[in-house]
């Protein structure tokens, strides 16, 4: 078993390798000794964070309006597909209707002599009725163009995230991208907000996550816990360098066993520290590699729920709802706990 010691430099070199700089923490690692008389303060960690979001932006931003774009095709897909279940309800409806109108039509004008006419006539003129009031009641016509509407609005926004997003390769300042995609993000709030019909269960059992999830809210989550695991990692390498600068902790000619007790308990507690921050640095490494790609974990689930989607049709979905068979939905589970927790919600039973 290794010593404290050893321990306590294979994590140093470790830590301070060129390769773990650059591939998991860029601008922000610096050497131990450059730092060796005095700790980083709050502006100099603010400098670092500062100097990472701007090496990291222009991807940041291209990521955001991915995820968005994805999103907002998402909500065509979803409206376009109420719109088909609102109107094939409103046919299943209106086409009986017709049919018994023009059989009425006939039946009264070749059998008008015969005894049996009116009363015929009559059941056929009522359930004609009840028909026409059952379509008024339920309102599937004016709910199909509420939805239309919807398709359409969400079409434009599409073409307009388009543009921003041929601008970002461009030539386009950070503050005009990031004010146009705060705009877009405006817009789907607003449309969002707006007196639609409820979304019929076809459609919100085939679009789950679609149908319910706040974008706005899910990048701020992303971004929040980005934020916090940079300040967490900025916090252990501070205390890191912290007890580094105690020289008898990495000296090979100190003996934790020799000299005043107190003195040796405080280097074991402080080795044992140092030896556990070490630990949590490598740990949160992981998180950040794995953070890298909560945007892209994201836009998969929503392509995965699309495509899923588009493999079943309408009246499938109908009769999946009338007869309350299930829907073999794709597992979302399993991408990233930030992830599983912010869609438990979804699948809860």
């Amino acid at each position: 078993m290794l010593e404290p010691n050893e321990i306590i430099k294979q994590y140093y070199v470790r830590s301070n390798s060129p390769v773990s700089d650059i591939t998991i923490e860029p601008a922000l690692d610096t050497s131990i000794h450059e730092r060796e008389h005095h700790s980083s303060s709050d502006d100099e960690i603010d400098k670092q964070i500062q100097n990472r979001e701007n090496f990291q932006m222009r991807n940041i931003r291209n990521n955001k309006l991915d995820i968005l774009m994805t999103f907002i095709k998402g909500q065509k897909h979803l409206y376009n597909h109420c719109n088909r279940v609102c109107q094939t309800k409103s046919n299943m409806l209106m086409i009986p209707c017709m049919c018994i109108s023009s059989l009425n039509a006939v039946l009264s004008s070749i059998f008008q002599n015969e005894e049996w006419t009116n009363a015929v006539s009559s059941t056929l003129n009522t359930v004609l009725l009840f028909i026409i009031s059952m379509s008024s009641y339920f309102k599937f016509e004016a709910s199909s163009d509420a939805f239309l509407r919807m398709y359409q609005n969400f079409d434009r926004l599409e073409n307009s995230i388009k543009q921003v997003h041929n601008s970002v390769v461009t030539y386009q300042h950070v503050d005009s991208v990031d004010g146009k995609i705060q705009d877009i993000e405006n817009r789907l709030m607003a449309l969002k907000e707006n007196n639609i019909p409820v979304i019929p269960d076809e459609s919100r059992d085939l679009f789950p996550i679609i149908c319910q999830v706040n974008i706005s809210s899910l990048i701020r989550k992303m971004e929040t816990y980005r934020s916090q695991l940079y300040s967490n990692f900025m916090d252990l390498k501070n205390e890191i360098r912290f007890l580094l600068l105690k020289k008898p902790m990495l000296d090979d000619n100190q003996h934790v066993l020799g000299g005043d007790t107190m003195q040796n308990l405080k280097a074991q507690k402080e080795q044992s520290r140092l030896i556990f921050l070490y630990e949590e640095k490598e740990r949160i490494k992981k998180e950040l590699s794995s953070a890298e790609n909560l945007y892209d974990y994201i836009d998969s689930v929503f392509s995965k729920e699309i495509r899923h989607a588009n493999r079943h049709s309408v009246l499938y979905s109908m009769f999946s709802c009338i007869f309350c068979l299930s829907i073999t939905r794709p597992s979302y589970e399993g991408l990233h706990p930030v992830i599983d927790q912010y869609f438990a919600f979804v699948f809860d039973n």
